[in-house]
């Protein structure tokens, strides 16, 4: 059974007790917390208590009840309120309809009258408290689930194939509405290892005031669509990505001590072209990313922007640190692409999995060590 808390206000002692004795014998699943005897002990009990309901009589010394309410009701308190009086004069009736009270009674009032009133109220807060209930897991839910959804559909956006109906859907639940977005990739070049929650609780707390956004967190690798706010103009959109690309990049310096470089697309109005946005992205990293450790020729620096060039860095790096720990990540986080990416586009030009031609590289060293 669902319990309901209750405050009675009246300036009349004997109506405050003829009203609680009443509630008490009639209505078992209502608790009366607290009464008052005017308007400001009520205000004070009110903010305290933060009952479910509460009877007011209009015609209190010091505050009224009409006023009482409309003040409570300014400050956010979702009370449910019932207007109890012996006026019957219809100035009040129409002050406490246009704050939208939820029940009206009259001294003397008829039992079953009032009895009807005080139901509906209760359940009126209880479809509320339902509702709240269901909305908290569905939110609570979401959270639990919203990482996952945003790595499925930033993934598509790096295999090529952007997932427009999971983005819709994603943009349903967070009921938000697409203006365009540009795609922010951030590279730690160092071997410096940040932990996942942490960083996505940063970036979190860093964009919650300036923007929607999704994230994809790899090893020393963020890639970030962020979505541009309805109130920014197209004119003024690059400049927006930059200055966020910029704070991120900054809050990420400040909070774990590590200069990320930033690749930055150009803003795009269509989630079909977000493939595009997160190639260029790579391609504004690849300039700096590419000199790391293992210099490519100039011939392949005339090709950064084709994929050829990522597989062959990939493959000539891979040679070069076979007998360490190599991951995927790591690789792909030396070229400044996904792994995801990265894996792909081995098995398109080379025809076998990262782990395989690792593998058949460690064993043809091996041969050869052993001959």
């Amino acid at each position: 059974m669902t319990m309901y808390t209750m405050i009675i206000a009246d300036d009349e002692s004997i109506a405050r007790k003829s009203l609680e004795l009443f509630i008490r014998k009639e209505f078992p699943d209502i608790e009366v917390v607290a009464s008052a005897s005017n308007g400001i002990e009520m205000l004070e009990q009110m903010e305290r208590l933060k009952p479910d309901l509460a009877i007011v009589d209009i015609n209190m010394p010091g505050l009224d009840g009409i006023s009482a309410i409309s003040l409570l009701k300014s400050r956010g308190v979702r009370t449910h309120f019932v207007i109890n009086t012996a006026y019957s004069d219809f100035a009040y009736v129409k002050s406490a309809l246009k704050m939208k009270v939820d029940g009206y009674l009259l001294k003397p009032g008829i039992h079953e009258e009032s009895i009807t009133t005080i139901r509906q109220v209760c359940e009126n807060i209880s479809r509320e408290k339902d509702e709240s209930r269901k909305n908290l897991q569905m939110h609570t839910l979401f959270r639990a689930v919203s990482p996952m959804l945003e790595n499925e559909i930033l993934l598509s956006i790096c295999s090529g194939v952007p997932a427009e109906k999971d983005f819709q859907s994603y943009c349903d639940l967070k009921e938000l509405r697409f203006h365009g977005g540009s795609i922010i990739t951030l590279i730690n070049g160092g071997d410096a290892k940040t932990n996942k929650a942490d960083l996505r609780n940063l970036i979190d707390t860093t964009l919650q005031n300036v923007c929607d956004y999704m994230l994809l967190l790899m090893e020393n690798t963020l890639t970030v669509l962020v979505l541009l706010p309805e109130n920014i103009g197209w004119e003024q959109s690059a400049t927006w990505a930059s200055d966020v690309a910029e704070l991120i990049a900054e809050s990420l310096f400040r909070s774990v001590g590590i200069r990320y470089r930033i690749g930055i697309s150009r803003p795009c109005e269509c989630f079909a072209d977000m493939t595009q946005a997160y190639r260029q992205s790579l391609e504004a990293l690849t300039g700096e990313t590419a000199a790391q450790e293992t210099d490519p020729p100039a011939g392949d620096r005339e090709s950064n922007t084709n994929v050829s060039y990522y597989v062959q860095y990939a493959i000539r790096y891979i040679d070069a640190h076979y007998q360490e720990d190599l991951s995927l990540d790591m690789v792909a986080s030396k070229i400044g692409i996904s792994p995801f990416y990265l894996s792909r586009l081995i098995k398109q030009i080379r025809g076998i999995a990262f782990i395989e031609y690792l593998t058949d590289v460690r064993i043809r060293k091996a041969k050869e060590i052993a001959l």
